[in-house]
Protein backbone atom coordinates (compact mmCIF):
# COMPACT_ATOMS: atom_id res chain seq x y z
CA UNK A 1 0.00 0.00 0.00
CA UNK A 2 1.47 3.23 -1.03
CA UNK A 3 1.18 6.03 1.33
CA UNK A 4 1.61 9.72 0.32
CA UNK A 5 4.03 11.90 3.00
CA UNK A 6 2.58 15.05 3.56
CA UNK A 7 5.17 17.91 4.29
CA UNK A 8 4.09 21.54 5.80
CA UNK A 9 5.94 23.41 3.28
CA UNK A 10 3.87 20.81 0.22
CA UNK A 11 0.57 21.81 2.11
CA UNK A 12 1.10 25.67 2.81
CA UNK A 13 2.97 25.69 -0.95
CA UNK A 14 -0.91 24.55 -1.71
CA UNK A 15 -2.10 27.35 -0.57
CA UNK A 16 -0.02 29.81 -1.70
CA UNK A 17 -0.87 27.97 -4.81
CA UNK A 18 -4.37 28.94 -4.67
CA UNK A 19 -4.10 31.98 -3.46
CA UNK A 20 -5.03 34.25 -6.36
CA UNK A 21 -8.19 31.75 -7.18
CA UNK A 22 -9.27 32.30 -3.40
CA UNK A 23 -8.91 36.18 -3.73
CA UNK A 24 -10.39 36.07 -7.41
CA UNK A 25 -13.49 33.99 -5.85
CA UNK A 26 -13.89 36.06 -3.13
CA UNK A 27 -14.11 39.26 -4.78
CA UNK A 28 -16.40 37.72 -8.00
CA UNK A 29 -19.07 36.30 -5.33
CA UNK A 30 -19.21 39.62 -2.79
CA UNK A 31 -18.42 42.35 -5.88
CA UNK A 32 -15.66 43.61 -3.63
CA UNK A 33 -12.30 43.51 -5.98
CA UNK A 34 -10.14 45.30 -2.80
CA UNK A 35 -11.12 42.56 -0.40
CA UNK A 36 -10.66 39.41 -2.76
CA UNK A 37 -7.11 41.25 -3.68
CA UNK A 38 -6.68 41.33 0.20
CA UNK A 39 -7.70 38.08 0.96
CA UNK A 40 -5.86 36.70 -1.96
CA UNK A 41 -2.64 38.22 -0.39
CA UNK A 42 -2.84 37.32 3.07
CA UNK A 43 -3.35 33.56 1.53
CA UNK A 44 -0.54 34.16 -0.46
CA UNK A 45 1.69 34.93 2.43
CA UNK A 46 0.54 32.14 4.66
CA UNK A 47 3.69 29.88 2.36
CA UNK A 48 6.07 32.43 3.80
CA UNK A 49 5.62 31.53 7.57
CA UNK A 50 5.21 27.90 8.10
CA UNK A 51 4.81 26.72 11.43
CA UNK A 52 7.95 24.90 11.51
CA UNK A 53 10.54 27.91 10.58
CA UNK A 54 9.12 30.69 13.21
CA UNK A 55 7.25 28.34 15.12
CA UNK A 56 9.63 27.89 17.88
CA UNK A 57 9.90 30.92 18.86
CA UNK A 58 6.25 31.74 19.04
CA UNK A 59 6.29 28.70 20.56
CA UNK A 60 8.49 29.62 23.63
CA UNK A 61 6.76 33.04 24.04
CA UNK A 62 3.22 31.43 24.56
CA UNK A 63 4.49 29.01 26.64
CA UNK A 64 6.41 32.06 28.75
CA UNK A 65 2.96 33.99 28.86
CA UNK A 66 1.06 31.08 29.94
CA UNK A 67 3.69 29.92 32.89
CA UNK A 68 4.44 33.52 34.30
CA UNK A 69 1.21 34.14 36.54
CA UNK A 70 1.06 30.45 37.85
CA UNK A 71 5.03 29.72 38.46
CA UNK A 72 4.98 33.60 39.96
CA UNK A 73 2.01 32.93 42.24
CA UNK A 74 3.79 29.08 43.12
CA UNK A 75 6.77 30.41 44.21
CA UNK A 76 5.23 33.39 46.23
CA UNK A 77 3.15 30.39 48.25
CA UNK A 78 6.04 28.60 48.49
CA UNK A 79 8.36 31.31 50.20
CA UNK A 80 5.35 32.43 52.18
CA UNK A 81 4.94 28.56 53.33
CA UNK A 82 8.97 27.84 53.74
CA UNK A 83 9.73 31.38 55.60
CA UNK A 84 7.22 30.54 58.18
CA UNK A 85 8.31 27.01 58.59
CA UNK A 86 12.13 26.18 57.50
CA UNK A 87 12.86 26.49 60.89
CA UNK A 88 10.55 23.25 62.43
CA UNK A 89 12.07 20.87 59.83
CA UNK A 90 15.14 19.98 58.55
CA UNK A 91 13.28 18.48 55.38
CA UNK A 92 12.30 22.23 54.71
CA UNK A 93 15.43 23.85 55.06
CA UNK A 94 16.69 21.47 52.36
CA UNK A 95 14.23 23.33 50.35
CA UNK A 96 15.72 26.55 50.59
CA UNK A 97 18.34 26.15 47.47
CA UNK A 98 15.80 24.85 45.10
CA UNK A 99 13.41 27.87 45.93
CA UNK A 100 16.63 30.26 45.17
CA UNK A 101 17.10 27.91 41.99
CA UNK A 102 13.42 28.62 41.17
CA UNK A 103 13.40 32.00 41.74
CA UNK A 104 16.56 32.83 39.66
CA UNK A 105 15.16 30.58 36.71
CA UNK A 106 11.90 32.94 36.99
CA UNK A 107 14.03 36.15 37.26
CA UNK A 108 15.72 35.28 34.06
CA UNK A 109 12.48 34.55 32.49
CA UNK A 110 12.84 30.82 32.61
CA UNK A 111 9.36 29.80 33.77
CA UNK A 112 9.32 26.34 32.37
CA UNK A 113 12.63 25.52 34.43
CA UNK A 114 10.84 27.52 37.63
CA UNK A 115 8.25 25.36 37.35
CA UNK A 116 10.09 22.67 37.12
CA UNK A 117 11.99 23.72 40.41
CA UNK A 118 8.41 24.92 42.31
CA UNK A 119 7.32 21.38 41.31
CA UNK A 120 10.83 19.91 43.05
CA UNK A 121 9.87 22.39 45.94
CA UNK A 122 6.24 21.06 46.41
CA UNK A 123 7.20 17.54 46.46
CA UNK A 124 9.55 18.39 49.47
CA UNK A 125 7.04 20.13 51.26
CA UNK A 126 4.63 17.60 51.34
CA UNK A 127 6.70 14.88 51.82
CA UNK A 128 8.05 16.89 54.74
CA UNK A 129 4.42 18.01 56.19
CA UNK A 130 3.69 14.00 55.94
CA UNK A 131 6.22 12.69 57.76
CA UNK A 132 6.33 15.62 60.42
CA UNK A 133 2.56 15.65 61.77
CA UNK A 134 3.65 19.13 63.64
CA UNK A 135 4.51 20.99 60.66
CA UNK A 136 1.01 22.28 58.52
CA UNK A 137 -0.60 21.20 55.37
CA UNK A 138 0.55 22.69 52.31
Amino acid sequence: MYQQMIYPQTAFGAVTGQASSLGTAVSTGTGDTQSGAAIGHIASSLGAVLPYQAGLHFEQQALNSFLREPVSSLIRRQYDYLSANATKSDQLTACLPALAQAAQAFGASDFATAFNYAYQIHRCIAIAALTNPTLPAV
